[in-house]
């Protein structure tokens, strides 16, 4: 278990980032980065979505990024055109509210990277906003709403939009809507542990509903309860919301996950669904980081010991899993190698650990190491697992901005501010 880290005081500035790999060791890495840059600059006339997860947003935020890393023109041109292009085709987005494909990912990505480069977003406050507020607030007043609840595609996304662009009444008004509805559909179980379920119409895949006509309690960050608490620990960071109900419907989700660890020989601390023990893959989306990092974070906002020591020693678990029982098959962030490193990397600032340094380095050499010459972009490829085969994929989520993004910050002095969206930022 971790001895350094104090649950009341972070061991460094939330300001200052260390990159994992000095000066004499980053070659490899900037060069990675910059064939991406090119690489998605010759294809992005062949990107018409604007959306965060795979669309030009997302990789506006890469050029973001890199144009504070290497200070160059270029890159400043090219993420003003990318901000451009989107604000063009902001209507596009407009068929779906959801964080990752919708447009209220697409108006984070503009505040976000207005905040990051300012010179790159004329826009006035409000200009997108209050349109999308407003679309919001009765989207989520509505006695009937129709949604599931996960991060990806339903109201803790929402939630987090509202967080993260938290400058008005409407934004507050937007997060005191989400906790108000994700407490109405939570379920309590006998012993007072708070929980929500998937329903069978909001599962991704067609053969889940086949295995859990009733729904299933999901335990990946991406689409479950995890998500939730992530959603909840950084709401309870905000004046408005630091108060005992949110903190007891916290205290009660994470009690709840906690009770779903499996022992070892398990490889993995949590399955994918309650229902089902069993491993799991190690990931961003599913598994136990993710899942540690959500539990770490609730525990911190709530000065809870148990939970920052339980959320240590699910960590520590995963730095003791073979490599090869991690169920990683590509590079990207979602469930790939490169969001591995970026999730070590983040614990590494957290605690001052070596161990977690090492660990996420050795994942940013498995990234570097999954490209293929003449392939994909800039050698990077993913697999696709409803077509069965590799695919090539420009995006945040699932392609190469977001592995340009997490090599970004394993070289940069320059705080992943933008994995906040991820509920994997700062640590409260």
């Amino acid at each position: 278990m971790v001895e350094k880290v104090d649950i009341v005081e972070p061991c460094q500035s939330e300001s200052s980032w260390r990159p994992l790999f000095p000066p004499s060791e980053k070659e490899s890495i900037d060069a990675s980065i910059l064939e991406i840059a090119i690489a998605l600059r010759h294809n992005l006339a062949s990107v018409q979505d604007i959306s965060l997860g795979s669309g030009l947003a997302g990789i506006a935020i890469f050029f973001a990024y890199l144009s504070k890393y290497k200070q160059e023109p270029e890159y400043l041109l090219a993420t003003r055109e990318l901000v451009e292009r989107i604000a063009e085709q902001f209507s596009d987005a407009a068929r779906t509210p959801w964080l990752y494909a919708g447009f209220t990912g697409v108006a984070w990505a503009l505040h976000h990277i207005r905040a990051v480069l300012p010179e790159c977003v004329d826009l006035e406050d409000g200009a997108i906003t209050e349109a999308i507020d407003s679309f919001l607030l009765e989207f989520l007043d509505s006695p009937k709403i129709k949604a599931d609840f996960d991060l990806i595609r339903g109201i803790v996304g929402l939630g987090v939009y509202g967080l993260l662009t938290f400058n008005s009444e409407r934004s507050k008004a937007i997060v005191s809507l989400v906790l108000r509805h994700l407490e109405s559909i939570s379920e309590v179980d006998e012993r007072g542990r708070r929980y929500w379920r998937t329903l069978p119409q909001y599962f991704h895949w067609r053969h889940e509903a086949e295995m859990y006509p009733a729904g299933n309690r999901n335990l990946g960050l991406a689409h479950g309860n995890p998500g939730v608490i992530g959603f909840l620990a950084a709401a309870t960071q905000k004046e408005n919301y630091a108060n005992d109900d949110v903190r007891n419907i916290l205290h009660e989700a994470v009690t709840w996950m906690l009770s779903n660890r499996q022992p070892p020989p398990t490889a993995s601390a949590f399955p994918a669904v309650a229902e089902k023990r069993g491993e799991c893959r190690c990931a961003w989306c599913y598994g136990d980081l993710g899942a540690a990092i959500s539990i770490l974070r609730a525990g911190y906002s709530l000065h809870n010991q148990e939970f920052v020591s339980a959320g240590w020693d699910i960590a520590e678990r995963t730095l003791e899993r073979p490599f090869e029982s991690m169920g990683v098959e590509d590079p990207m962030f979602c469930h790939g190698a490169v969001g591995l490193a970026h999730m070590y990397n983040r614990l590494f600032q957290w605690c001052g650990e070596d161990r977690y340094a090492r660990r996420a380095r050795e994942w940013v050499h498995r990234t570097l190491d999954f490209r293929c010459a003449n392939e994909g972009i800039a050698g990077y490829r993913f697999f696709h697992t409803l077509k069965k085969a590799w695919v090539t994929d420009p995006g945040f989520l699932t392609g190469a901005a977001g592995i340009g993004l997490a090599l970004l910050a394993a070289v940069q002095d320059l705080p992943p501010a933008w994995d906040e969206v991820l509920l994997i930022g700062n640590r409260p």
